[in-house]
């Protein structure tokens, strides 16, 4: 979740003690060098303020810590000080809060205030009142509207600790996007977001799957996908130093719900392919050809090699090998989570689909209701989600489970107290868990969400 100031430090700031006299604030404002700040502030001289800043250092009440990018920023934006008259000093507990009256070279005036730790760094530095909170999706939904999406999409795909990576390019870098369904949107990894992209000065709440998250602000950047070309594509800003430590690959963040909400989405893990189908409602007809590369240019129709009918029970052909239907199932839609539900002896249990999981992550609670269906190990590990949620799980495999009318082959499955779904009340998502790699890659998989319903494929030899 998006973090705010510490209780400690809004205590801190809450409570005033008596002001100082007037030879103790002249010697408290040289101690701190209050004028170096106030020149730092006119030249915008990032770099100064970053050597004297503490560790975990604010600006105004922006929800995160203060980097040199979040700095750049603000100091854009920030009015030149005229003149300015140190008016008092409170301390608490180590923390000095120095109080300025300024007048702004604009003829504005204004109060800000400077807090430092003992050691005579700053911690925050009051001087942004115009905290803006945007809805992230709206802001992306409005840039995707004025993108000329194709009808079908092919690309191939690295897989890589059963995760899909999208091979695309943002900006004028060569990587790839992380697909996720848990996710609500395209989300920005930061590493790959220059700083003049960077408005640090807004701010985002997200909710995925797995939790919440902060994020360092909004960009918009360039992206191209196969033979989809966004010219500014904005979305929220991520540190995403786990992706980085972990895969030999530059990962540009996450592909999300927003980005492919209006297709079929298919996996075919086992070839590596991902397939996206604007198929419309029940019964509308789709034919697409081409290569299926990324550098092919698009025509507006798709390059997918793929055709398909669209029509119920039919053959679907994925770079000229086809697929035939093994079972339908519906899904329902909560927020962006694609809901569908297994049976265990006849009883129907909901679980939200997730291709960011490369395991099945069900409830503890659940356990004991389908503890015939599971074969434990007897090893405990660690999860962990993007918001930051860690916890222990016991590790197993699920059995005799069935989607519709079809028994599913066993899946590797975790069972833990970790939190999953974000919301609470009305807006927890009813789900007893998350399926993941080990139930999309048993068939190739297709998640409708215009007709909501998931086809589960096998080939035809």
């Amino acid at each position: 979740m998006i973090k705010t100031f510490s209780g400690r430090m809004l205590w801190l700031m809450a409570f005033v003690l008596p002001t100082f006299f007037a030879p103790t604030v002249q010697a408290q404002s040289e101690r701190f060098e209050i004028a170096g700040i106030i020149k730092a502030l006119n030249d915008k001289d990032d770099n100064y303020l970053m050597q004297r800043k503490a560790d975990s250092a604010r600006i105004g009440d922006l929800p995160y810590m203060a980097d040199q990018a979040i700095l750049k920023a603000v100091l854009e934006k920030y009015g030149a000080i005229q003149s300015y008259q140190l008016t008092g000093i409170d301390s608490l507990h180590g923390f000095y809060k120095l109080n300025v009256a300024v007048v702004y070279e604009s003829g504005r005036t204004g109060k800000p205030a400077f807090v430092f730790n003992k050691n005579g760094k700053w911690v925050h530095l009051d001087i942004l009142r115009t905290r803006k909170e945007i809805d992230p999706v709206k802001a992306q939904q409005q840039s995707l509207s004025k993108v000329a999406f194709p009808d079908t999409v092919y690309t191939k795909f690295v897989l890589n600790g059963g995760l899909i990576y999208i091979p695309a390019r943002l900006g004028d870098v060569d990587g790839y996007f992380m697909l996720d369904s848990g996710a609500p949107m395209v989300i920005f990894n930061k590493t790959y977001v220059p700083d003049s992209k960077l408005d640090a000065t807004h701010y985002t709440t997200m909710q995925g799957i797995g939790g919440g998250f902060g994020n360092s602000g909004m960009a918009k950047m360039p992206l191209r996908l196969s033979d989809i070309r966004i010219d500014s594509l904005e979305a929220p800003v991520a540190e995403m130093q786990d992706y980085e430590a972990l895969l030999p690959m530059k990962v540009f963040g996450l592909l999300g719900y927003e980005f492919f909400k209006n297709y079929a989405l298919v996996l075919n893990y086992q070839n590596e392919e991902l397939v996206l189908i604007k198929r419309g409602k029940e019964g509308a007809e789709l034919t697409g050809a081409g290569k299926g590369r990324s550098d092919v240019k698009s025509t507006g129709k798709g390059n997918s090699a793929l055709v398909s009918t669209g029509k119920e029970n039919s053959i679907l052909t994925i770079a000229s090998r086809k697929y035939t239907p093994l079972v339908e199932i519906p899904l329902t839609l909560q927020r962006h989570i694609a809901i569908v539900s297994l049976s265990f002896e006849g009883k129907p249990i909901p679980f939200g689909l997730d291709c960011g999981a490369n395991a099945n992550l069900f409830k503890t609670t659940l356990l004991p209701a389908i503890a015939a269906h599971f074969d434990p190990e007897k090893e405990e590990v660690s999860v962990s989600g993007m918001g930051h949620q860690t916890g222990k799980a016991n590790i197993g495999y699920i059995m005799n489970a069935y989607a519709g009318n079809q028994k599913l082959d066993d899946m590797y499955t975790a069972f833990s107290d970790q939190k999953i779904g974000a919301g609470n009340g009305e807006d927890a998502l009813k789900i007893e868990g998350l399926l993941g790699t080990p139930f999309l890659n048993l068939y190739v998989t297709e998640i409708d969400y215009i007709n909501q319903k998931v086809i589960l494929y096998k080939p035809i030899p």
